[in-house]
C-alpha cells in the first residue's frame, strides 16, 4: 500500500481538515472574545501560536493510535479486518461539516455586527477596537485625514464683551468657545479651530480677508453683554465670499438660561446651512446646569490653556474645585483637574500628580465616559503612565464620536508615535492641521516627532511656525534650538538658546544651551547652564546625569560627579515608577549606573532598553557609552555606526568627548 493510501486509511488526512475547522472556528470565537476583553493582539497571536504547535503532534497521534469502542489503541496492536477507520472516517467527516456550518455563520455574523456598528470609513468614524488590531497597510485610510476640502466651513470668531466690567472677557470667550464646540459636533461641517480663530480678537479686518486667511466659507461673529443675571448675545453668521450676511439674530435671557441660548445658535446656523443633523443628534449637551459652576470652569479652562508654570496649574485646579464644590457631577471640571494634573507632572515630574489625575479622570469617566474633553484627558494621562494603547482607544472613540475634533488627531497621533508608527502619527498630525491651520500645539507635536525621528529638517520647519504664531514663547526657541545643534550648527544653535533664555529662564532653556556648551568643549559655561537647570528643576533625571557628565571635565567639581550621577539614578527610578517601559529613560539610567562602576546594573537597564526600542539612536548612543566604560571600545563602535545608521547626527557624534575617538 502505498504511503499516501496508508495516510488516508488512517484517517491522517481527514484529521488535519478538522484540525484546521476546529482551529479556525477557535480563532473566530477568540477575536470576538478577546476583542470584548480589550485584550491587546498578543492575545490572538499567542492562541493563533497554540494551534499551529497542536497541528503536527494530532496528526502524528491520528497516524500510531486509533479510536475504537473499547478506547484509544495503538494501531499495530490491532488486525487489518479489526480496524475502525472507515467508522472513524465518518464521524470524522459529519464533525467538519457541522463545525465548518458552525464556523462560516459565526463569521458572518461577526462581519455584519462590525459592519453595523462601524462608521463611515470616508469620514474616519471606524470601530475604535477593530482600528487597533487593523495592521499598517490597512490601517492607512482610517489613520490619515478626511477630504478637508469638501466640507462646508465656518469660523466661531471671539464674541466681543461689550460688558462695562472688562474682567468678563473670559466669559464672551467661554460662550464663542462653547458654541464653537457644539458647531464640531455636526458631520459633514469643518469648524476652524479656537487657536486659529481667536487670533483675530480685537483685530479690524475684513471678514473677507479673515475668511481667506482661515480657510472658511463662512465667520460667525458677535457680541456678549452681561449685567447682573442677565445676558444679551448678538450673532450673526455671514458668508466670506462676498460679506453678505445670511442669518442674525439676538437673544435676551436670565444667566440661568444660557445653555439654551448655546443650543439655539447652534441649530440657527445649522439651518442656515442647510446641514443635515442626524436624526439622534443632541446639540448643545453641557455637563451642568449651574449657571456659576460652569462659569468657573470656564475660568478655569482659560487659565489652563495659558499654564506654562507650576503656580499656572494650580490656580486651574483651584477654579476646577471651585465649580465642583457647586456640581460635584461636572464631568468636564473633574476632567479638567485630570488634564492639569498631568499636565504639571510632565514638568514637575512628582510622582503624585500622577496618582491626582488617575482619580479625577476615574470621576470624569464614571460620569459621563463620552464626553470628548474626558476622553481627551484620559489619552493624555494614559500616554504620560506609558499606556499607549489604552491611550489610542481613548483618542480613538473622540475621533469617532466628533469627526472633526483636531484635538483628538493630534492625541492620537501622538499615540501611535509611541507605539512606533510614524506614518500614522504624522497622517494624524497633518489631520490636525489641516483642522486647524494656525494650531501652534499641532506643529509644536508634528516637530517633535520629526526630531524623535531624526527628521530634523522638517522638525525645524514645524518649529519655525511655530515661533511664527507666538514669537513670544520661549518653548519654540528651545526646540528650534535643539534642532539645530543636532545637525551640527552650533552656533545657531548657541543663538536661538539665548533667545530661548531672554524670553523666559526656563530649566529646559538652560539645559538645552548647556548641552550645547558641552560639545563645544565649553565646560564652565556648560556646567553653570546645567546649575541653573538643576536649580529650576530637581525631578529631571537628564539635568543632573548632564552636570555629572560635565563635572568630570572641571576640576573643581570632579569629586562631585559620581554624587551628581547617583542622583540623577535616584531620579530616573521615580520616572520610571510611572512609565517602567521608556526607554530612553532605561537607557539613560544604564549610562549613569555605568559611570559610578555597576556595570551588571546598566547592561541589564540596556539590555531592556533594546528589547523595547532597538532601533532608537538615543537608546544606542547610551549603550555605547555603557560599553565605553566597561572597556569594551569594540562594541562601543558597533553601538556607535548603529546609532548614526538611526539617525543620531554625524556632527554631534564627532563632537561628543566620550565617543568621538570610537568613532570609525
Amino acid at each position: 500500500m502505498s504511503f499516501f493510501k496508508e495516510l488516508k486509511r488512517r484517517n491522517v488526512v481527514r484529521t488535519a481538515v478538522t484540525y484546521i475547522v476546529v482551529a479556525w472556528l477557535l480563532i473566530q470565537v477568540g477575536n470576538v472574545l478577546f476583542t470584548t476583553l480589550e485584550l491587546d493582539t498578543s492575545a490572538n497571536k499567542l492562541l493563533f501560536a497554540i494551534l499551529l504547535l497542536g497541528f503536527f503532534p494530532a496528526l502524528i497521534f491520528s497516524w500510531v493510535y486509533e479510536i475504537t469502542p473499547e478506547g484509544i489503541q495503538h494501531e499495530k496492536d490491532l488486525e487489518r479486518d479489526e480496524s475502525y477507520t472507515n467508522l472513524t472516517a465518518k464521524k470524522l467527516d459529519i464533525v467538519t461539516i457541522i463545525l465548518l456550518v458552525f464556523a462560516i455563520a459565526l463569521f458572518g455574523v461577526d462581519r455584519f455586527i462590525n459592519n453595523d456598528a462601524n462608521y463611515n470609513i470616508d469620514t474616519f468614524q471606524l470601530d475604535d477596537q477593530q482600528a487597533l488590531v487593523q495592521s499598517t497597510p490597512q490601517a492607512t485610510s482610517i489613520k490619515s485625514g478626511p477630504k478637508i476640502a469638501d466640507l462646508p466651513s465656518i469660523a466661531v470668531l471671539a464674541f466681543a464683551n461689550m460688558s462695562i466690567d472688562q474682567a468678563n472677557s473670559y466669559f464672551s470667550d467661554g460662550i464663542s468657545e462653547e458654541i464653537l464646540n457644539t458647531l464640531v459636533k455636526v458631520d459633514g461641517l469643518r469648524v476652524v479651530a479656537r487657536t486659529s480663530s481667536f487670533a483675530w480678537k480685537g483685530k479690524q479686518a475684513d471678514l473677507r480677508e479673515i475668511g481667506e486667511k482661515l480657510n472658511a466659507d463662512h465667520i460667525l461673529e458677535g457680541s456678549v453683554r452681561r449685567a447682573g443675571d442677565k445676558v444679551r448675545i448678538t450673532a450673526q453668521l455671514i458668508n466670506t465670499s462676498d460679506g453678505f450676511h445670511l442669518w442674525s439674530e439676538t437673544y435676551d435671557r436670565e444667566l440661568d438660561d444660557i445653555f439654551s441660548v448655546q443650543e439655539d445658535i447652534a441649530k440657527a446656523i445649522v439651518d442656515a446651512l442647510r446641514i443635515n443633523l442626524m436624526a439622534d443628534s443632541e446639540v448643545g449637551k453641557v455637563g451642568t446646569a449651574n449657571i456659576d459652576a460652569y462659569d468657573l470652569y470656564l475660568q478655569g479652562r482659560a487659565k489652563l490653556r495659558e499654564a506654562g508654570f507650576p503656580e499656572d496649574f494650580t490656580a486651574a485646579i483651584d477654579l476646577f474645585d471651585s465649580a465642583l464644590s457647586l456640581d460635584n457631577k461636572f464631568a468636564e471640571a473633574h476632567a479638567g483637574r485630570c488634564e492639569s494634573f498631568t499636565r504639571h507632572y510632565s514638568q514637575a515630574l512628582d510622582n503624585n500628580l500622577i496618582d491626582l489625575a488617575i482619580a479625577a479622570c476615574s470621576q470624569a469617566e464614571e460620569l459621563d465616559p463620552d464626553a470628548p474633553q474626558v476622553l481627551i484627558s484620559k489619552g493624555d494621562l494614559y500616554i504620560a503612565q506609558g499606556k499607549f494603547d489604552e491611550a489610542l482607544r481613548s483618542f480613538n472613540k473622540a475621533v469617532n464620536l466628533r469627526p472633526n475634533f483636531a484635538r483628538a488627531y493630534r492625541g492620537r497621533a501622538e499615540a501611535y508615535s509611541e507605539l512606533g508608527d510614524i506614518d500614522a502619527a504624522v497622517d494624524n498630525m497633518e489631520t490636525a492641521i489641516a483642522l486647524q491651520p494656525d494650531d501652534v500645539d499641532s506643529h509644536v507635536y508634528l516637530g517633535v516627532i520629526m526630531f524623535n525621528n531624526s527628521r530634523f529638517e522638517r522638525a525645524a520647519e514645524e518649529f519655525l511656525q511655530s515661533i511664527k504664531l507666538q514669537p513670544d514663547n520661549d518653548r519654540h526657541y528651545s526646540n528650534l534650538g535643539g534642532v539645530y545643534f543636532y545637525l551640527g550648527e552650533f552656533g545657531k544653535a548657541a543663538e536661538v538658546f539665548r533667545q530661548s533664555i531672554a524670553l523666559a529662564p526656563n530649566s529646559y532653556a538652560y539645559s538645552n544651551a548647556g548641552t550645547n556648551y558641552y560639545y563645544q568643549g565649553e565646560y564652565e559655561a556648560a556646567l553653570a547652564m546645567f546649575q541653573h537647570a538643576v536649580d529650576l528643576n530637581v525631578a529631571d533625571n537628564l539635568f543632573h546625569g548632564n552636570l555629572a557628565d560635565t563635572c568630570r571635565w572641571v576640576p573643581s567639581c570632579a569629586k562631585h560627579a559620581d554624587e551628581h550621577y547617583r542622583t540623577a539614578i535616584k531620579q530616573a527610578q521615580k520616572q520610571l515608577m510611572i512609565n517602567p517601559k521608556d526607554s530612553v529613560i532605561l537607557a539613560q539610567l544604564g549610562a549613569y549606573l555605568a559611570r559610578v562602576g555597576d556595570f551588571d546594573q546598566a547592561q541589564d537597564k540596556i539590555d531592556l532598553a533594546r528589547q523595547l526600542n532597538p532601533n532608537s539612536p538615543e537608546v544606542l548612543y547610551s549603550a555605547a557609552l555603557v560599553a565605553k566604560e566597561n572597556n569594551q571600545p569594540q562594541a562601543a563602535a558597533k553601538f556607535i555606526q548603529a546609532a548614526l545608521r538611526n539617525g543620531y547626527p554625524d556632527k554631534a557624534m564627532q563632537a561628543d568627548p566620550d565617543l568621538k575617538n570610537l568613532i570609525k
